[in-house]
């Protein structure tokens, strides 16, 4: 794993957690909506679920993965701000906070710096670089 790969965990993650956000106000919306009981019904001999029970248990479990991505996600956090805070140079610094931990876009990234975007590249190239030389053999 590069040291690129290492801090695009932390976009990932987080992506990954609002789409799961998203599900959840999907399941709620569908299980405000639905009008049966919550409790299984005894139907033909077999018990039917309602869409409301299905949804709630679907929600919880997509909660529990999301409170797991958050723990990772703040680990992974605390360790990728830990290393940024090690290097000296002030521009790699705020290229690597910008890019990964406030996770903005590299037009933002060089507006808020007054750079062009390919300087912005050549900062996050050597920034990089330096990270990798901070980490020794914990990145290839």
């Amino acid at each position: 794993m590069t040291v690129r790969d290492y801090f695009e965990q932390i976009r990932e993650i987080d992506t990954r957690i609002k789409i799961k956000q998203e599900q959840i106000l999907h399941l709620k919306e569908i299980a405000t909506r639905a009008t049966s009981v919550i409790e299984a019904c005894r139907v033909s001999g077999t018990y039917k679920r309602s869409k409301m029970a299905n949804a709630v248990e679907e929600m919880v479990d997509i909660e529990r993965t999301i409170e797991r991505d958050i723990e990772r996600l703040k680990r992974l956090y605390n360790e990728i701000s830990g290393v940024i805070v090690k290097i000296d140079n002030e521009s790699y610094r705020q290229v690597l906070t910008l890019r990964y931990l406030c996770n903005k876009k590299w037009e933002d990234i060089a507006e808020n710096m007054h750079f062009d975007p390919r300087s912005v590249y050549r900062i996050h190239s050597k920034a990089l670089e330096e990270a990798k030389r901070l980490m020794g053999k914990k990145i290839a």
